[in-house]
């Protein structure tokens, strides 16, 4: 626990607020690159890679690694892309909004 301005966090959410700007920060970098997230109940492992594929013959696309679909994951998936890439697929967890 850390307290500051009589406020008490835990560090583990200060790491995760961090690490979520990061990725935010870093995606606002990416102005050429378009990223698309996949996300829904099921087949979004199936559907990402497809698109990936598809859009990888034509162009320089990142996609999200394996079925990492949580919030880190995403956030690792955003800071992997970088400049070159015209595409970033990214699959998404639809289990809390």
């Amino acid at each position: 626990m850390l307290s500051a301005f009589g406020l008490t966090f835990r560090l583990s959410s200060l790491r995760n607020l961090g690490r979520h700007y990061s990725a935010r920060l870093h995606r606002t970098l990416l102005t050429r690159t378009t990223f698309i997230g996949v996300g829904g109940s099921s087949g979004k492992t199936t559907t990402k890679d497809l698109i990936a594929a598809i859009l990888g013959a034509h162009a320089n696309c990142k996609a999200s690694p394996g079925t990492g679909n949580e919030l880190w994951s995403v956030e690792w998936a955003v800071k992997a892309t970088n400049r070159g890439h015209t595409f970033s697929v990214v699959e998404l967890s639809e289990h809390s909004p």
